[in-house]
């Protein structure tokens, strides 16, 4: 028996858009949709992306966002899922997916779950779910997109925040009740950072990743831990440096501008998987550069750089040797 090995390393990515956030919708001038869709034709074209989940973008951006799709060869794979609007609820996220890799997975009939809590009699918008199947293997994962409230609605402190991180663990846990070989992907802009209670306690994702893989019934392993401060060494006098110690620039901070508040997390089953694993130091806070010289500028929108981590999926194929 001889096994032939193929793997194929795919990057999942996530981005804050900034396009129309809830407070503002459809806010973005022409110029600032022209260099979103930059940026995501550059983080689907240069980092083999599979999947993008977006967020601060409404049906209108997406529309946009379609039209350039359709124009150019190199982005005509990609697809967009629309999470932009759920009952009376604005969500605004989507994802892009490229379909030459993953078909979305319909789940009693949708192809989306919207994720909504009541937290202290709010009803407050958790996230989304989409399935999907890796074409080469077959196998079928979840992702679950999300956009946590912004701290100036609740603070750092305020104990909603811990029940946002337990609310959607409730829906990790319930899928893993289901199947406790459940490979789940975690994206989002929590408006918290890896270290914060509502991730790291609530939501118990850890940066232990040995942990993660001795308890994956327990733990998410979040490698965005490891995005916390400077990520660039700084030069010689004289040298060049853009300084960046994070996913999101806020100037009014008050011990720091900067916060890794874009997290990718995966549930410790995907390192037990046989046709999936993590690729590991794969996490990265990308710098595109459509967009350095605008995120600490006061007359642009834009003020959260992406995130992705790589996956490699795997397929063996057995040949069977006859020996005459």
């Amino acid at each position: 028996m001889e096994n032939n090995l193929y793997d194929k390393k795919i990057g999942i990515a996530w981005w804050n858009t900034a396009l129309s956030p809830s407070a503002a919708p459809d806010r973005s001038d022409e110029a600032s949709m022209q260099n979103a869709a930059l940026t995501i034709e550059q983080l689907l074209t240069s980092n083999n992306t599979g999947i993008l989940g977006l967020c601060e973008i409404s049906d209108s951006d997406i529309n946009k966002l379609e039209t350039i799709f359709s124009q150019k060869k190199e982005l005509s794979p990609y697809k967009i899922i629309r999470a932009t609007k759920h009952n009376t609820h604005n969500f605004n996220l989507c994802i892009c997916y490229n379909e030459d890799h993953f078909l979305p997975y319909k789940e009693e009939g949708k192809y989306t779950q919207f994720i909504s809590s009541m937290v202290l009699s709010s009803n407050v918008k958790i996230g989304v779910v989409v399935k999907f199947m890796e074409k080469l293997t077959s196998h079928i994962f979840s992702v679950i997109v999300s956009h946590w409230p912004s701290r100036i609605t609740n603070g750092e402190m305020h104990p909603t925040r811990e029940k946002y991180g337990g609310a959607l663990l409730s829906v990790v846990d319930a899928m893993r009740e289901k199947n406790k070989n459940e490979n789940i992907i975690l994206m989002g802009d929590y408006n918290d950072d890896p270290f914060a209670s509502s991730i790291f306690h609530s939501l118990q994702a850890t940066s232990d990743i040995d942990l993660a893989k001795l308890r994956p019934l327990t733990y998410l392993y979040n490698p965005f831990w490891s995005k916390l401060g400077e990520y660039t060494t700084h030069p010689m006098k004289g040298g060049k440096h853009y300084s960046a110690s994070g996913s999101y620039f806020y100037r009014g901070g008050q011990y720091t501008n900067w916060h890794v508040f874009d997290q990718i997390m995966i549930s410790g089953s995907i390192f037990h998987a046989t046709t999936i694993s993590y690729v590991e130091n794969s996490a990265e806070i990308l710098k595109p550069h459509t967009l350095t010289s605008k995120i600490k500028s006061t007359k642009e929108i834009f003020d959260h750089f992406p995130v992705k981590i790589d996956l490699l999926f795997r397929k063996i194929k057995y040949e069977q040797q006859i020996t005459l």
